[in-house]
């Protein structure tokens, strides 16, 4: 890289040189250029930002820089964004990615398993305001997939599956915090109840009404460090080692939230 560092400095638009206009896209580079600009995207994939129009469509050139930074691809032309053999490549390198991807593919079935194979999250970059984005966030095997890479993905699925018992044990056997995407019905679930208060007494207070007043529970509840007494529509809870008590009210049960960017 440093036998061709004159070259960089002549080639590389400089932070006040104007974005090349609309013809250059189909302007042909000499080999000598686009071989300086393989250089310095090798050593930052950011200036795939400022690279030349007709090369924001080399694919080996994103290749590379994805393979940086899966942020790259926001850099890339729409008609690679748009190529699914590409993007197939992309997700499953980072799964992140799909929430870079043309929007037709982030509603390809195939395209949306592969991503949250790699990062469950991914399952948020799936539109749910789009029938087809919710016929796949409501595919089974897509969020048993995504659950199995993040419990968090349990949110992310429709209101059907995240009543589904199975996922829920899933998802909670990573975190008892999952509690907190489980259907109301299953909050009244004696095993699901248990299978997250075994890992933290302070689940009860995601149970129902009903159960957070069930013996069984409680005293669970107290083997694992939390003191619990209902209170009507309010339970008392407070950790004996480390806080004293307070009074927490029920969560809420408001709309869930979406995570569509990933930093």
């Amino acid at each position: 890289f440093e036998k061709h560092s004159s070259s960089v400095v002549a080639m590389v638009p400089s932070s006040t040189s104007r974005a090349p206009s609309s013809p250059s896209r189909s302007r042909a580079l000499p080999p000598q250029e686009v071989n300086v600009w393989r250089q310095v995207v090798a050593r930052d994939w950011k200036k795939l930002q400022r690279a030349p129009p007709s090369l924001h469509a080399d694919r080996r050139l994103v290749w590379e820089a994805q393979q940086q930074d899966y942020r790259a691809l926001q850099y890339a032309a729409e008609e690679l964004r748009a190529d699914k053999e590409f993007m197939l490549q992309a997700v499953r390198h980072d799964g992140r990615a799909l929430s870079l991807v043309a929007q037709e593919l982030r509603l390809d079935r195939e395209v949306v398993l592969e991503a949250v194979r790699d990062c469950g999250l991914a399952l948020g970059s799936v539109p749910a305001h789009l029938p087809a984005g919710k016929l796949l966030r409501g595919d089974r095997e897509i969020v048993l997939e995504a659950i199995r890479q993040d419990w968090r993905a349990l949110d992310l699925a429709t209101s059907e599956l995240r009543g589904d018992r199975d996922l829920s044990l899933e998802a909670i056997a990573q975190s008892w915090q999952a509690i907190e995407f489980v259907s109301e019905e299953l909050r009244g679930d004696r095993e699901v109840l248990l299978a997250a208060i075994d890992q933290s007494g302070e689940a009860l207070r995601y149970a129902s009404e009903t159960m957070r007043s069930d013996p069984e529970l409680v005293r669970k509840a107290q083997e694992r460090g939390w003191g619990v007494v209902t209170e009507g529509n309010e339970c008392l809870v407070h950790n004996d080692d480390t806080k004293p008590a307070g009074v927490i009210s029920p969560p809420s049960s408001g709309p869930s939230y979406e995570m569509f960017a990933f930093g």
